[in-house]
């Protein structure tokens, strides 16, 4: 599953959150269609505590679909850093706006998976594969392969 870590302040809402809960242009039609697709969406942010309920309301009341808040893909489990195919932040992209981040996780997913999304069951495993024992420490690689059984599992279940 291509998982999207997108950056609440500055990239959804402008910085000056809470004084200001005005989503940025095209960040709700963008960060949509890749949920619908079949992207994993993580919300990451820094913020703990009250801030987490807020950013999760503000989402929930812009009809902003999302996965999870400061938790990664529950398929890989090998660490507590959130893992993404691709990371979306305003601090990242020169004069942010989420037409370039659209550009950017395009990018991502055609290099993941090439212009056709639908891949069968063995090559998304041997894709995941290799793509992980590249980031992947040697002495992690058993709980990598454990991470993507479980993918593999979630999968079957989803269709």
């Amino acid at each position: 599953m291509f998982t999207i870590a997108i950056d609440f302040d500055g990239t959804i809402v402008d910085d000056n959150f809470p004084f200001d809960e005005t989503i940025k242009e095209y960040a709700k039609e963008v960060i949509n269609k890749y949920y619908d697709i079949g992207c994993y969406i993580s919300i990451w942010t820094c913020r703990c505590g009250w801030f987490v309920t807020d950013c999760e309301r503000i989402l929930n009341d812009n009809g902003i679909k999302f996965h999870a808040i400061n938790h990664g893909n529950p398929i890989y489990s090998h660490g507590r850093k959130i893992y993404a195919d691709c990371y979306i932040d305003d601090k990242s992209i020169p004069y942010f706006n989420w037409y370039k981040a659209n550009e950017v996780i395009q990018y991502y997913k055609n290099r993941y998976f090439g212009s056709d999304w639908v891949t069968n069951k063995e090559e998304l495993y041997d894709l995941y594969y290799s793509e992980c024992k590249k980031r992947c420490p040697a002495n992690e690689l058993f709980y990598m392969e454990e991470s993507l059984k479980k993918m593999l599992k979630i999968i079957e279940k989803e269709g």
